[in-house]
């Protein structure tokens, strides 16, 4: 009888340890698995951000001015005296102490939340070679062909682009001329002309650190203070702009 309860209570340990082992083991696998996939998920971002190679074309309708300098002036955190950028129709003179206002308006939500129009991307090549899909020749460093359909927009509206410094041969590179043309279905309505940017304005590199596009170092590019892109959509042309410099 003796012999019987000992042989009973070495079978219960046995299972007992043989239990709290799988136990163990089960509980170990997914701390593993979640490490890597943290690490995973790190380096694709880190990557996709250095390969960024687009344009992102901003366009501020006339009519939105008003909202975009009432929030541009109620987030204003710079207690400096002095006359700030309050959107691209204000046709404030361009300075240094202009960045920081040229940052909050590019990360305005407004630009996600259907207040704005959407941020319009297009890639720019490294290479050149071929045409893109308007049929325009493909050339290294200059953004490929954007087609604004008619009817997008029906008034005045300010186009202006922000090229990644690390999409221009690592900011050896700058968009200093820039396409536009009209069409009323395949009819030239404006015929092609290149559009000098404002040098003062590329000048400034702003750090954007938003979320409407990647963050990274970028330079604006528009005629602004001239008023080439300032442009006046309608309901029968369509509207192209393209990358054009030397």
């Amino acid at each position: 009888m003796k012999l019987k309860n000992l042989l009973i209570s070495t079978l219960s340990l046995s299972l007992f340890i043989v239990s709290c082992t799988k136990e163990d083991i089960s509980v170990t696998k997914p701390e593993s698995a979640l490490v890597s996939d943290v690490k995973t998920m790190s380096v694709n971002s880190t990557n996709s951000e250095i390969t960024n190679n687009k344009a992102y074309i901003f366009i501020e309708p006339k009519s939105k001015y008003p909202m975009v300098a009432t929030y541009l002036n109620s987030t204003n955190t710079n207690n400096t005296p002095r006359v700030k950028f309050a959107g691209f129709d204000s046709r404030i003179f361009i300075s240094t102490a202009n960045k920081i206002d040229f940052v909050r308006y590019f990360s305005m939500p407004h630009w996600n939340d259907g207040r704005l129009p959407s941020v319009i991307s297009v890639d720019i090549p490294q290479s050149s070679g071929g045409v893109d899909s308007e049929g325009n020749p493909i050339i290294s460093y200059n953004f490929k062909t954007v087609k604004i359909i008619k009817g997008t927009f029906n008034e005045w509206a300010w186009v202006t682009i922000l090229i990644p410094t690390s999409a221009m041969s690592n900011d050896t590179k700058k968009q200093t001329k820039i396409e536009f043309y009209t069409k009323k279905g395949s009819t030239f309505v404006v015929k092609k002309t290149s559009m000098t940017m404002n040098s003062v304005l590329y000048g400034h590199l702003i750090n954007y650190n938003g979320t409407i596009i990647p963050q990274g170092n970028y330079r604006i590019y528009s005629t602004y203070t001239s008023t080439n892109m300032n442009h006046k959509f309608n309901l029968a042309d369509d509207v192209y702009f393209r990358g054009s410099a030397n």
